[in-house]
Protein backbone atom coordinates (compact mmCIF):
# COMPACT_ATOMS: atom_id res chain seq x y z
CA UNK A 1 0.00 0.00 0.00
CA UNK A 2 1.21 3.31 -1.35
CA UNK A 3 -0.01 6.81 0.65
CA UNK A 4 0.12 10.07 -0.30
CA UNK A 5 1.49 12.12 -3.49
CA UNK A 6 4.35 12.45 -5.39
CA UNK A 7 6.19 13.34 -8.82
CA UNK A 8 6.53 9.91 -9.36
CA UNK A 9 2.99 8.64 -7.90
CA UNK A 10 1.52 8.55 -11.83
CA UNK A 11 4.03 6.59 -13.20
CA UNK A 12 3.97 3.94 -10.60
CA UNK A 13 0.40 3.39 -10.96
CA UNK A 14 0.75 2.98 -14.62
CA UNK A 15 3.83 0.66 -14.11
CA UNK A 16 1.85 -1.93 -11.67
CA UNK A 17 -1.01 -1.50 -14.11
CA UNK A 18 0.62 -2.73 -16.75
CA UNK A 19 2.50 -5.44 -15.20
CA UNK A 20 -1.30 -6.53 -13.44
CA UNK A 21 -0.15 -5.88 -10.17
CA UNK A 22 -3.02 -6.92 -7.73
CA UNK A 23 -0.94 -7.05 -4.57
CA UNK A 24 -0.24 -2.87 -4.82
CA UNK A 25 -2.48 -0.18 -3.89
CA UNK A 26 -2.41 3.69 -4.11
CA UNK A 27 -4.24 5.47 -1.72
CA UNK A 28 -4.44 9.04 -1.55
CA UNK A 29 -2.91 11.63 1.37
CA UNK A 30 -4.97 11.25 4.72
CA UNK A 31 -5.75 13.19 7.36
CA UNK A 32 -3.14 13.73 10.30
CA UNK A 33 -5.82 11.53 12.26
CA UNK A 34 -5.61 8.53 10.46
CA UNK A 35 -1.88 8.20 9.96
CA UNK A 36 -1.37 5.92 13.21
CA UNK A 37 -4.54 3.32 12.14
CA UNK A 38 -2.72 3.54 8.60
CA UNK A 39 0.76 2.86 10.26
CA UNK A 40 -0.47 0.20 12.66
CA UNK A 41 -2.00 -1.68 10.17
CA UNK A 42 1.57 -2.26 8.06
CA UNK A 43 4.19 -5.31 8.53
CA UNK A 44 6.67 -2.74 7.52
CA UNK A 45 6.77 1.07 6.26
CA UNK A 46 8.64 2.61 3.55
CA UNK A 47 9.78 6.35 3.46
CA UNK A 48 11.14 7.54 0.05
CA UNK A 49 13.46 11.15 0.22
CA UNK A 50 14.52 11.92 -2.71
CA UNK A 51 17.19 14.53 -1.51
CA UNK A 52 18.73 15.22 2.18
CA UNK A 53 17.72 18.80 3.14
CA UNK A 54 20.93 18.87 6.09
CA UNK A 55 18.56 19.74 9.34
CA UNK A 56 15.18 18.81 8.42
CA UNK A 57 14.21 15.34 9.19
CA UNK A 58 10.38 15.04 7.84
CA UNK A 59 8.24 13.99 10.87
CA UNK A 60 6.86 10.65 9.15
CA UNK A 61 10.41 9.41 9.90
CA UNK A 62 9.42 9.49 13.82
CA UNK A 63 5.82 8.42 13.50
CA UNK A 64 6.80 5.33 11.64
CA UNK A 65 10.04 4.83 13.99
CA UNK A 66 6.79 5.22 16.84
CA UNK A 67 4.89 2.61 15.32
CA UNK A 68 7.10 0.19 16.93
CA UNK A 69 7.20 -1.18 12.63
CA UNK A 70 10.78 -1.58 10.72
CA UNK A 71 11.52 1.31 9.28
CA UNK A 72 12.94 0.61 5.47
CA UNK A 73 14.11 4.40 4.20
CA UNK A 74 16.05 5.09 1.22
CA UNK A 75 17.36 8.35 1.75
CA UNK A 76 20.84 9.82 2.62
CA UNK A 77 21.80 11.95 4.96
CA UNK A 78 20.16 12.65 8.70
CA UNK A 79 17.44 10.90 8.76
CA UNK A 80 19.17 8.34 7.53
CA UNK A 81 21.66 8.63 10.60
CA UNK A 82 18.92 8.78 12.82
CA UNK A 83 17.59 4.96 11.53
CA UNK A 84 20.78 3.98 11.45
CA UNK A 85 21.63 5.14 14.89
CA UNK A 86 18.23 3.51 16.06
CA UNK A 87 18.69 -0.15 14.46
CA UNK A 88 14.98 0.99 13.40
CA UNK A 89 15.23 -0.53 10.22
CA UNK A 90 17.17 -0.55 6.79
CA UNK A 91 18.73 2.25 4.86
CA UNK A 92 19.04 2.48 1.04
CA UNK A 93 20.71 5.00 -0.79
CA UNK A 94 18.09 6.41 -3.95
CA UNK A 95 18.35 4.74 -6.62
CA UNK A 96 19.28 1.35 -5.21
CA UNK A 97 16.84 -1.04 -6.87
CA UNK A 98 18.71 -4.14 -5.59
CA UNK A 99 19.32 -2.58 -2.19
CA UNK A 100 15.67 -2.27 -1.93
CA UNK A 101 14.84 -5.25 -2.82
CA UNK A 102 17.03 -7.36 -0.16
CA UNK A 103 16.03 -4.86 2.29
CA UNK A 104 12.48 -5.81 1.87
CA UNK A 105 13.24 -9.68 1.63
CA UNK A 106 15.22 -9.56 4.46
CA UNK A 107 11.87 -8.37 6.66
CA UNK A 108 9.48 -10.64 4.71
CA UNK A 109 12.14 -13.74 5.78
CA UNK A 110 12.35 -12.31 9.54
CA UNK A 111 9.91 -12.05 11.64
CA UNK A 112 11.93 -11.88 14.69
CA UNK A 113 13.74 -9.38 12.89
CA UNK A 114 11.27 -7.16 11.96
CA UNK A 115 9.66 -7.22 15.87
CA UNK A 116 13.31 -6.18 17.19
CA UNK A 117 13.53 -3.27 14.56
CA UNK A 118 9.89 -2.22 15.38
CA UNK A 119 11.06 -2.15 18.89
CA UNK A 120 14.62 -0.91 18.62
CA UNK A 121 12.15 2.62 16.52
CA UNK A 122 10.06 3.06 19.30
CA UNK A 123 12.55 3.20 21.73
CA UNK A 124 14.47 5.76 20.64
CA UNK A 125 11.61 7.91 20.25
CA UNK A 126 10.66 7.25 23.44
CA UNK A 127 13.76 7.90 24.59
CA UNK A 128 15.47 10.29 22.20
CA UNK A 129 12.68 12.57 20.46
CA UNK A 130 9.79 12.73 22.37
CA UNK A 131 8.64 16.53 22.35
CA UNK A 132 7.67 16.58 26.16
CA UNK A 133 11.48 15.44 27.16
CA UNK A 134 12.99 17.64 24.40
CA UNK A 135 11.09 20.69 25.57
CA UNK A 136 12.10 19.85 29.29
CA UNK A 137 15.81 19.25 28.43
CA UNK A 138 16.05 22.96 26.95
CA UNK A 139 14.08 24.17 29.34
CA UNK A 140 17.12 23.08 31.89
CA UNK A 141 19.91 23.77 29.69
CA UNK A 142 18.32 27.78 29.59
CA UNK A 143 17.40 27.72 33.88
CA UNK A 144 21.22 26.55 34.19
CA UNK A 145 23.21 28.77 31.41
Amino acid sequence: VLVGDGPSKRTLMDAAAARGLRNVRFLDPVPAEEVAALLAAADAIAVTLKMDIPGAVPSKIYESMASEKPLVLVAEGEAAEIVRAADAGFVVSPGDIEGLTRAVRGLARDPRRVAQLGANGRRAVESLYDRRRIVDRFANELESA
